[in-house]
């Protein structure tokens, strides 16, 4: 059944200024916006001040009649605060985070979005930010951040062009990442020694360590990793299907040959084919004993330093963050010695699940990292030798 569109409360107060003393005791006053035919509210704990915030609220929303009055941001950013907050719209979390960047903005000297000197001001702003809590020891955001505060950014101007204040965007076509800072922001990759240590730990009765062999095995995220179950791996067809991907994308990824082996280890010890502790079918791969977790980075670390694994990668040159190796590492490690074997990239992307093959494309300097081994040993099309090396022959 369709559900039934809000009807107006059609009354003698949408010229004018309506209080209503609310269940909870407050009070709330109202104001018809008649360019956007619908109301906007203002709560306080009084009669006296829900008059004076009304007032305020009704003297700011009609400068949304004329897009030729005089417009500031900090007017914009007072209009936004006392609608969305107020409302419930946005949590107050979210509210902090833009008043950072506002005042970031007013620093820079981005006062005026009509003004010709507006744009120019907000490029000054993300190229001396210094704003964001993963700030490195260079004082620049990561490539992620930058691209979140200049979505904080459009809210408020697209807050604004609704309520007619703005007729287009000062910042159509604008970017606060360069193609050539998105397209080269390193991703971590374990080297064949590291993969190889690390597998040579052959934990079969650890779910830490089960966990990272699937992610550098079969190129799984970490939920990914986690959620795979027996039923999930054929082993007749040597296929792991990934049936709670991200964006809920079912797809198969083909099992290497020493992924299998380890694999069969593993439920010999602690899977459906164990002798002296059975799991089902439909138990994770990954199962963790009792008591344990999966979520804990820090077991992940204590993985590491079993294995002899250096996590710190120093400093990135571009974005200027720390450089570090993570579970997601694991993932780009399958897919840049993959792409090194000679696998096509979309075959790779299809088992990947990536969106576009751009992000595929993205591997070519972590591919120059295991090329020179790849064809020193000999690895075949499509294989992974993080075991160990393949025989000659």
């Amino acid at each position: 059944m369709p559900r039934a569109r809000k009807a107006y409360h059609r009354d003698s107060t949408r010229d004018g200024l309506a209080l209503e003393h609310l269940p909870s005791g407050n009070w709330r006053a109202r104001v018809w916006d008649r360019k956007l035919r619908r109301y906007r509210s203002a709560t306080r704990s009084t009669e006296e001040a829900a008059q004076t915030a009304g007032e305020e609220l009704r003297a700011k929303f009609t400068l949304g009649a004329d897009s030729a009055a005089p417009c500031t941001f900090d007017a914009i950013w007072a209009a936004y605060q006392t609608e969305r907050l107020e409302d419930g719209k946005v949590n107050q979390r979210t509210i902090e985070s833009l008043r950072r960047v506002v005042e970031g903005l007013r620093a820079a000297g981005a006062v005026n979005p009509k003004s010709e000197a507006f744009r120019g001001a907000v490029t000054r702003y993300f190229r001396t930010l210094e704003l964001s809590r993963s700030k490195s020891q260079h004082g620049r955001a990561a490539v992620s951040t930058r691209k979140r505060m200049l979505s904080q950014i459009r809210s408020l101007l697209n807050f604004a062009r609704v309520s007619n204040w703005l007729i287009a965007d000062p910042l159509a076509g604008f970017k606060a990442v360069g193609d050539r800072e998105q397209d080269d922001t390193t991703r971590e990759v374990f080297s064949v020694t590291e993969a190889r240590r690390l597998v040579a730990l052959d934990l079969t009765m650890d779910p830490v360590w089960i966990h990272a062999v699937l992610c550098l095995f079969a190129g799984l995220r970490d939920a990914e990793a986690r959620a795979v179950t027996w039923e999930d791996y054929r082993e007749e067809q040597r296929v792991i299907w990934v049936r709670k991907g991200k964006g809920n994308k079912a797809r198969a990824i083909v099992v290497q040959p020493e992924l299998a082996r380890i694999l069969s280890a593993v439920s010999d010890a602690c899977g459906p084919t164990s002798e002296k502790a059975p799991c089902l079918p439909s138990q994770p791969i990954a199962r963790p004993a009792k008591g344990r977790g999966l979520a804990s980075y820090s077991l992940f670390l204590r993985l590491l330093k079993d294995a002899g694994i250096k996590r710190e990668r120093g400093t990135d040159p571009i974005t200027g963050m720390p450089r570090r190796l993570t579970r997601h590492a694991l993932r780009h490690t399958y897919c840049a010695a993959m792409l090194a074997t000679g696998e096509s990239g979309v075959n790779l992307r299809i088992m990947m699940g990536h969106s576009s093959e751009d992000l595929t494309a993205h591997y070519g300097a972590q591919v120059t990292t295991y090329r020179a081994q790849v064809e020193r040993e000999g690895w075949q099309r499509g294989q992974l030798h993080f075991q160990a090396a393949p025989r000659a022959g």
